[in-house]
């Protein structure tokens, strides 16, 4: 019903196709060819995404006379199955047994490939790095497992990067972020990519791609393997006993922050929770009663996906390649329709929050089952850490105007409003509330901003952003990946 105020057709059109696949429906008939389209997309086996369905007003009032059903899709589209070989498997074996790292790098795209991860893991005495969306992919505790790395990686995962001399890249796009701008494997002279899109499958050179379905294409490298006689690797190689050292490194630096849960902070004149320790007691929390984590975009993404522990996939998801901001909060409206009932735990900021706060009324109306935790540093923190380090002073991410959150969410009827305190124990009895309050609820948390480091986990790979471009750009030039 909406015009875009210019004089051309299907402006709407062109605006939706370019954001995704989309189709206008000219004409009612045309409504099987649009559901094909729209199921092709959103079931997409290895790569969904939303689809654009737009209907004029006069299409939206026809009725379809003597309309043929066998015309609306059934089905899902299939996978691509495993990859072909075609001398593709030779040459990665090949450059296996020259290596001495292996690094394994998990995407999106390997979700469903987790035991045939783990044999792969151990055969070729890889060590893991998970991407933000998938942890819990292999459990956290795994003694392969170096967390998450990139341009806010972690300790264990980043020195895996750097020192890794050949690259597993599995179901991952390897946006800058993930590998620090093209500049997160110094020394690898190899890369092995399994992944199912062909540009992301190619998207370093020195590459040998096997282009299919991350399952079956590592089940069928093992056999590969395992007919050619390529030797199995030592179960404690210097590489692994390295890996797990890193990786205690990064607990203990951990564990540090959260046996420091409070600071004082300048802005709200008195000691509150740090973002790490509020996370960890929220996931733990969650964990223990089996509630599903949204994390926002931002500061408290960023510290999210270093602070998960996951056992499994599913208890966490955080918007990382987007970072749509009001992503988590939003996603509790999905309690009110799955179809097995789980509880929601929302942890926001103050900034992603005001980007969506139409949560608290769909919420109510809809009956969602849920908690907003809404870690309110008064500032865009993500950004005022990126102004920080590259310029050392921080401009425009904060103001002056006091947002009373609680009063906000209590201005709506049917929604629980709790103040999760100063302290770890006052938080704690605040979840507790929230879960038993029958809807959804909000929890408003104060939380630190500072230069103190024991404030927040801090950033250990690059990226090639503002007035360091120019040396990430050039050692980029130099790796030559």
């Amino acid at each position: 019903m909406q015009q875009i105020p210019k004089h051309e057709q299907h402006l709407y059109l062109q605006l939706c196709a370019t954001m995704g696949r989309s189709y206008c429906l000219h004409t009612p008939e045309a409504i099987g060819t649009a559901l094909r389209r729209g199921l092709n997309t959103v079931d997409h086996p290895h790569r969904g995404g939303p689809f654009y369905l737009l209907m004029p007003m006069n299409t939206q009032a026809q009725t379809v006379h003597d309309f043929n059903l066998d015309q609306l899709p059934t089905g899902a589209p299939p996978s691509l199955g495993a990859a072909a070989d075609g001398g593709a498997f030779g040459a990665a074996a090949q450059a296996l047994q020259s290596a001495e790292r292996v690094v394994v790098r998990l995407g999106g795209g390997a979700r469903k490939a987790g035991p045939q991860i783990l044999s792969l893991l151990d055969r070729v005495d890889g060590l893991a790095l998970v991407s933000p969306i998938v942890t819990g992919l292999i459990p956290d505790n795994h003694p392969r497992n170096m967390s998450v790395g990139g341009s806010k990686g972690s300790i264990s995962g980043n020195w895996a990067m750097d020192e890794a001399d050949l690259l597993i890249a599995i179901g991952t796009r390897s946006v800058c972020q993930s590998d620090s701008s093209r500049t997160g494997y110094p020394k690898v002279q190899h890369v092995i990519n399994i992944n199912t899109d062909l540009e992301a499958a190619t998207h370093y050179a020195k590459t040998t791609a096997l282009l299919g379905d991350a399952g079956p294409t590592i089940e069928k490298f093992l056999e590969y393997l395992d007919a050619h006689g390529v030797a199995n690797a030592e179960s404690e190689s210097a590489w692994m006993q390295e890996g797990r050292r890193q990786r205690q490194a990064w607990n203990d630096f951990k564990t540090q922050r959260y046996q420091t849960p409070c600071l004082h902070d300048a802005v709200w004149q008195k000691s509150v929770l740090t973002q790490p320790a509020a996370i960890k007691i929220a996931t733990d929390w969650a964990r223990e009663r089996d509630a599903v984590c949204f994390f926002d975009a931002g500061d408290v993404q960023a510290n999210g996906f270093q602070v998960a522990e996951d056992d499994r996939l599913g208890r966490t998801f955080t918007d990382t390649g987007a970072s749509y901001m009001g992503f988590a909060v939003s996603a509790l409206l999905a309690t009110s329709m799955a179809s097995e009932p789980f509880y929601g735990l929302a942890i926001t900021g103050d900034g992603s929050f005001t980007m969506n706060p139409q949560i608290l009324i769909d919420g109510v109306q809809h009956g969602a089952t849920g908690c907003i935790l809404l870690l309110d540093n008064r500032r865009m923190g993500a950004i005022s850490g990126l102004q920080d380090a590259q310029y050392g002073a921080e401009h425009g991410t904060s103001d002056q105007v006091v947002v009373d959150y609680p009063a906000w969410a209590e201005s709506i009827r049917g929604v629980g409003v709790f103040r999760g305190g100063e302290t770890p124990h006052s938080l704690q009895a605040a979840l507790t509330q929230a879960i038993h309050y029958k809807g959804l609820s909000l929890i408003h948390l104060p939380v630190y901003y500072g230069s103190d480091p024991l404030g927040n986990l801090g950033a250990y790979g690059r990226w090639n952003v503002g007035n360091w471009c120019d040396a990430a750009q050039a050692l980029r030039q130099d790796i030559g990946l």
